[in-house]
């Protein structure tokens, strides 16, 4: 192989890994997004809900409380749902930053986090909707 044959190479798989590097930043910013979101979303729809029962309906019939509390229910859980991601996002962080630090393959730890954190934001849109639904 040439040298310039070598270089363009080098070149090209440097090229690959900056562009990796974008999309990994873009993909985290549109996560921290995501949850921000949710989280946001979830917690005003709670807050409104309990405001709207205290103030606008104080005497609900029973069908009403059920649906409420169902709704509540599913903002709730969506909300612990995406704060407990933060906590798998941030550990499965620290796991691939100690594999790139030994140098090592990514961890089964890791990927097992990484796959509770999608789950996670996964339950945290579903039940979101759940409880706008209900």
């Amino acid at each position: 192989m040439s040298d310039e044959h070598a270089k363009k190479l080098e070149d090209y798989r440097a090229s690959k890994r900056d562009y990796r590097n974008v999309l990994l930043k873009g993909l985290y910013e549109q996560q921290t997004a995501f949850d921000k979101g949710i989280l946001t979303l979830a917690s005003g729809a709670l807050a409104l809900s309990l405001l709207f029962i205290e103030r606008v309906c104080p005497g609900p019939n029973k069908r009403m409380v059920c649906l409420l509390v169902a709704a509540w229910a599913g903002f709730a859980v969506s909300i612990l749902a995406t704060l407990v991601s933060f906590l798998t996002a941030n550990k499965g962080h620290e796991c691939q930053i100690k594999n790139l630090e030994a140098e090592a393959e990514g961890s089964e730890r890791a990927k097992c986090l990484s796959k509770w954190t999608s789950r996670l934001n996964l339950a945290s849109i579903v039940l979101f909707i759940l409880g706008v639904v209900v």
